[in-house]
């Protein structure tokens, strides 16, 4: 994210437009490709990785639960965090404020606390509301870069 923001940046500054944009585009691919083969990683070492911290069976399961779930989203998270620094890269840190807002604060929060204490649905439902907030969020930013406007603010 660092990198796609300089980048951005030092583009923009140089008056190169579609180049600023297309930097963001690829540093978003590399880098869910980094994170689904990260996640790959500790799915696979699952136990050993979280069994370093606490071997219980009961955190194991919790844990593996967990990176089945909220972890396969971790891909399209990493393309949001890139795109939102890229965007910042750009001088348009309201948008990402905005963004992240959005989708942490009105939905992914009050939904898992609905899911959690009002429903009282398992813990599976709350992995998922979490999974399902990094997929939107992602979609939000990919939606919000493809738009390009960040690119006319002005610093």
């Amino acid at each position: 994210g660092a990198a796609a923001s300089t980048f951005v940046g030092a583009n923009l500054g140089a008056g190169l437009r579609p180049r600023a944009q297309q930097a963001g585009w690829i540093a978003a691919s590399f880098n869910f490709i980094l994170m689904i083969g990260l996640i790959a990683i500790y799915m696979h070492f699952a136990e050993p990785i979280i069994g370093f911290f606490d071997p219980s069976s009961k955190v194991l399961t919790v844990g593996k639960e967990y990176l089945r779930i909220v972890g396969l989203s971790y891909g399209v998270l990493g393309v949001a965090l890139v795109l939102s620094q890229a965007m910042t890269g750009a001088g348009a840190t309201l948008s990402s404020l905005v963004i992240d807002s959005a989708f942490l604060v009105f939905l992914v929060v009050p939904m898992a606390v609905i899911v959690t204490e009002y429903l009282g649905a398992p813990r599976v439902a709350l992995w998922t509301t979490i999974a399902l907030g990094n997929l939107f969020a992602a979609a939000a930013y990919t939606l919000w870069y493809a738009r390009g406007a960040f690119l006319e603010k002005q610093v």
